[in-house]
């Protein structure tokens, strides 16, 4: 329920009010003068230090300023001057505000308000302010005054004291003692009686002719629609006159007096609107609208209204949309086709069904590609319903695409046309809760204003999960108008989840506003998002408890002039955890700004593993900027930024840390002229050490209100960083974060790991720290990399050489190769897991990478392995200064090979076979290899002129059916690393001939017995021999 007070803010309404009394005969003041009081304090010592004293008081039709000093000598009755005499109303808190100056420095000052609301003429009652922690300057207090209901009726005195000095004219509570270098000052005030304070708090629904209300949300039916009536507080309620209109699926007029009363304060009834009798509610986008209007209260005590403020009531009523249950909600799609039952077709109407009537059941919106040129209002805010009908962690709300359809985040677009005030949002969340938000766009299409998310009224459980939002390109800071999202002060908001999402332009990407006092809080989580672009702030928050930042990417190059945040925190409550975030930020920024914070033990703020990069070589630039804080540790950040030497710039800037404030393993580095570490006053931190303080520039850092040029001397001006380190770092490049080279000097400590709170166990890419971790975000780990088989050879009596080629890489950002100094590795090679050593006559090069062995023999064959240690600064889980890389190779050693028999020349015929074999004795043989003409042959069908090649890896070669073509000179190489890669056998001359062909015959003849004769014959082709007893020649 929402109670609306009435401020009597202008003195036209007091006396509207005044004449209601007068009119009943019930009061009218007296207008004698002032009664008198019994006491009259006396001021001591005014305007003692400069001008101290009351400048303004006001209170309802009263607002009187006074001078700068205080007049009188500090004691100033106004009860007979003709100031307006305000009203009050007992039992009604009553707005009250009293501006003060306090000029004396030493000490705290103190306000007092009595009233002599009995009217006794004496003030013996307690005071109805009290406020004694004023300092030095001008101070406007603003509070409320509530009378109680026993207050006496008339014109009585009211007192206001200010004193700047509280240990004269004590007690200071006591209103006849003057105050102390201040002033004192007495009003006539009116008090009246309490009226009622009739008020319609909601809508209500009953089944026709009941007086039983129904709670919301409400399906489809038939029912009376009334509204709740309430005194909320003063005297009874009699009757009341009800005007109200309505419109929706009828609509209409209608006034009544209600007179069931006495309704007594503190309560309620029903009171049921005649011409809204029997509605029928099927719509849920056609809901109706009531305004209801009350006026003519008539009380016990008379007509009058306590607060006419809250006399008016406008809601609306619609059927709630069915629901499924938490594992299968209920599917609605938006639009596309059309589906019966369950489709809308803009998400404008959605918001509409939403809010008006509600859910009863676990919902999923399930939105078809398309740009939707729509805003969504998501609940309302009424006496009787906050946020959604059926809003419930049982009963979540989804939105996302239609992945069926083909729709996703690119092609789901929510286009809003904001206007300036009431009307600038895509999507305004008032007071609802548990809702899901998951992979669309979301665009602002006006040159006006572009506040794409409003969170307001209190809200819970609200999830914006891998979207996108496309804000306006700026040119001007409003804080509000332009906040990508924008929850606004009051808003009690709890569970806020915002992850994964891209934030475009804009000039906030996210305006989380707490305000300065208000509700707690908690449970905000922004992690994984990417803002680009925007002109002011990339994350600001104040006032929230707790939250979480974590791992965001947050890039600008604005033209703002004046001040650009990355990350903005002010008066965060508890405790904030700020982690593995990236900032770069090339123009005059704050990378993280941290102020005003109200940590407490036990719940300490870490601001770690953050790499930042801001500034261009100017002024107005601070890579952590920090100031009012306490409980706080700033540990492993990586601070790289680019500024001039000016005290209005620095890496890390300090001003008033308080107790429990941690600066640890940080590198703060200026690669401009400025400073590196900034100490804003002579308030330092309880614990700064281990840190990289460098400067580009002549001076790391300033302290004790100086500039120090030395890290000793800065060390020795503050009494902190004796074991910090100032020197150059080589990054992957010279505008990056990431360490480029191993660097032992640039090791940090573990001790802070034994704090109870705040510990940092990993760096940015969640790689766990070694002890002791490196200063800064990332914990470089060289890695080794080799480049080599898993076996090699030599042979007997010759020399070996095993020389893996050697690599060091580091993964982060990427993998690159680091270089690396004789200092950060030593190598050593074992034979069988036993370390070996140069013997200086055969084993050479055992402590580098490249191992040399002279004139091997068989005892030399074993497993080798080439460990590189890698030394730089930090201890394994051994607690030894080592990272170990292993490459590991099998040795043979062979007897150099020996060809026995070669492969033999021959001729075949077309269509015979070839088959050649070689025979090696001695040495290790790797494999063969056949080639004909010095081509390598293949085991294959139909190729090299045979119809199969048959070993051509093997000792023996066969190719069947050959052809002419198949002629040539083969050969057999072997693979052998003993003596040479390669042997190679004799050539073997293969011929492929045709059949053989008798030219001419030998002719026949006669001879004479014991004669001779010779007989002839000349053929062609593939003769190999002759035999004169015509069988084949054999050889």
């Amino acid at each position: 329920m929402k109670e609306v007070n009435y401020l009597f803010a202008k003195a036209m309404r007091c006396m509207i009010c005044l004449a209601v009394v007068i009119a009943t005969g019930l009061f009218a003041p007296s207008l004698a003068s002032a009664q008198g009081i019994n006491c009259i304090p006396s001021t001591w010592v005014a305007n003692y230090w400069g001008c101290d004293g009351i400048r303004n008081v006001s209170i309802g039709s009263l607002n009187h300023q006074t001078e700068d000093c205080a007049p009188n000598n500090g004691n100033n009755d106004y009860t007979g001057s003709g100031l307006s005499e305000p009203l009050i109303i007992a039992t009604i808190p009553q707005n009250m505000s009293v501006k003060v100056m306090h000029d004396y420095p030493y000490t705290n000052g103190y306000v007092y308000v009595w009233i002599d609301y009995n009217r006794n003429q004496s003030f013996d009652e307690p005071p109805v302010y009290t406020y004694s922690t004023t300092t030095p300057g001008e101070t406007t207090l603003n509070f409320t005054v509530t009378l109680p209901i026993s207050s006496g009726t008339g014109r009585t005195r009211m007192r206001v004291k200010f004193g700047c000095y509280p240990y004269i004219n004590t007690p200071i509570d006591n209103p006849c003692n003057g105050p102390a270098m201040g002033e004192w000052e007495d009003y006539i005030v009116n008090i009246t009686p309490p009226f009622p304070d009739p008020t319609p708090t909601g809508l209500v629904l009953t089944a026709p002719g009941s007086s039983a209300s129904l709670g919301f949300p409400i399906g489809t039916g038939t029912y009376d629609l009334g509204f709740r009536l309430a005194n909320l507080s003063g005297a009874g309620l009699e009757s009341i006159q009800v005007n109200y209109s309505f419109t929706g699926p009828t609509s209409g007029t209608g006034a009544f007096t209600w007179s069931a009363g006495p309704l007594a304060t503190g309560s309620n009834t029903v009171v049921k609107l005649p011409m809204l009798a029997n509605i029928v509610l099927t719509d849920a986008l056609n809901p109706y609208n009531v305004t209801i209007t009350l006026s003519n209260p008539v009380g016990t005590s008379g007509s009058g209204d306590s607060n006419p403020n809250n006399n008016t009531l406008v809601a609306s009523v619609a059927p709630a949309l069915d629901g499924g249950t938490p594992e299968n909600p209920k599917i609605y799609f938006v639009g596309g086709t059309f589906v019966p039952g369950a489709w809308f077709p803009n998400l404008t109407n959605v918001g509409t069904a939403l809010t008006y009537g509600g859910i009863l059941g676990p919902v999923e919106f399930r939105i078809r590609p398309g740009t939707y040129n729509d805003q969504m209002l998501l609940g309302q805010v009424s006496q009787t319903i906050n946020g959604i009908p059926g809003m419930s962690a049982a009963t979540p709300i989804v939105f996302g695409p239609d992945a069926a359809a083909g729709a996703n985040r690119s092609n789901v677009i929510m286009s809003s046309a904001n206007t300036p005030g009431n009307g600038n949002y895509g999507v305004q969340i008032n007071a609802a809760d548990y809702l899901t938000f998951k992979d669309m766009t979301f665009t602002v299409n006006s040159a006006f204003a572009g506040k794409i998310f409003w969170l307001r009224n209190g809200t819970q459980s609200i999830n914006i999960q891998n979207c996108v939002f496309n804000g306006r390109t700026v040119s001007s800071s409003s804080i509000t108008e332009d906040a990508l999202v924008y929850s606004e002060p009051g808003n009690a908001l709890t569970d806020l989840s915002i992850t994964g999402n891209t934030f475009n332009s804009g000039d906030f990407g996210l305006n989380l506003d707490g305000g300065g006092s208000g509700p707690v809080v908690t449970g905000v989580v922004i992690s994984g998002n990417t803002f680009n672009n925007f002109y002011s702030r990339g994350i600001s928050i104040q006032r929230y408890t707790v939250p979480l930042i974590q791992k965001n990417t947050i890039v600008t190059n604005s033209s703002n002039g004046s001040s650009v945040y990355g990350i903005f925190l002010n008066l965060i409550q508890s405790g904030a955890t700020v982690i593995q975030n990236t900032i770069t930020i090339p123009v005059p920024s704050f990378g993280i700004n941290f102020s005003n914070n109200t940590s407490v033990a036990g719940a300490a703020t870490v601001i770690a593993n953050n790499m930042i990069n801001v500034g261009n070589g100017s002024m107005n630039t601070y890579g952590i900027y920090a100031s009012s804080y306490n409980t706080t540790n700033i540990f492993q950040n990586t601070i790289n930024v680019n500024t001039l030497s000016s005290s209005l710039a620095a890496g890390l800037y300090l001003v008033s840390p308080g107790a429990n404030t941690r600066i640890i393993n940080n590198i703060i580095y200026n690669r401009g002229g400025g400073y590196s570490y900034y100490h804003g006053n002579t308030l330092y931190p309880t614990e700064s050490n281990y840190n990289n303080i460098y400067s580009a520039g002549p001076y790391v850092g300033y302290a004790e209100g100086a500039s120090q040029s030395t890290l000793t001397s800065f060390s020795s001006a503050t009494a902190k960083d004796a074991n910090s380190v100032s020197k150059a770092v080589i990054f992957t490049g010279a505008n990056n974060t990431y360490l480029g080279a191993m660097d032992p000097q640039l090791r940090g400590t573990n001790s802070y790991n034994n704090t109870s709170v705040g510990n940092v166990n990993t760096d940015f890419n969640d790689v766990i720290r070694r002890v002791p971790p490196y200063m800064g975000a990332h914990e470089l780990i060289p890695t080794a990399n080799f480049a080599g088989g898993t076996m090699d050879s030599g042979c007997i009596g010759r020399t070996t050489v095993l020389s893996p080629v050697v690599s060091f890489t580091s993964q982060y950002p990427s993998p690159f190769t680091l270089p690396v100094l004789p200092s950060n590795v030593r190598y050593q090679w074992t034979k069988g897991g036993i370390p070996i050593f140069d013997d200086g006559v055969r084993i050479f090069g055992t402590s580098t990478s490249t191992l040399t062995i002279l004139n091997s023999n068989a005892l030399d064959e074993d497993n080798y392995s080439l460990n590189a240690i890698i030394k730089d600064g930090a201890s394994e889980f051994t607690f030894v200064d080592t990272l170990t890389y292993q490459y590991s190779v099998f040795l043979r050693v062979n007897e150099p090979v020996v060809i026995s028999t070669p492969p033999l020349s021959q001729v075949v015929c077309r269509g015979g076979n070839i088959v050649l074999s070689i025979v090696a004795t001695k040495g290790r043989i790797w494999g063969y290899q056949w080639q004909r003409d010095g081509v390598n042959l293949t085991n294959e069908f139909g190729k090299f002129n045979a119809d199969e090649v048959r070993g051509a890896n093997s000792v023996s070669l066969t190719l069947t059916n050959v052809q002419y073509g198949a002629s040539g000179n083969y050969r057999a190489i072997i693979a052998t690393s003993c003596g040479k890669n390669f042997d190679t056998s004799a050539v073997a001359v293969v011929y492929v001939a045709k059949p053989t062909q008798i030219i001419t015959p030998p002719a026949s003849q006669v001879a004479q017995e014991a004669g001779s004769v010779r007989f002839e014959v000349n053929v062609a082709e593939a003769t190999i021999g002759f035999n004169n007893n015509l069988t084949p020649v054999q050889y």
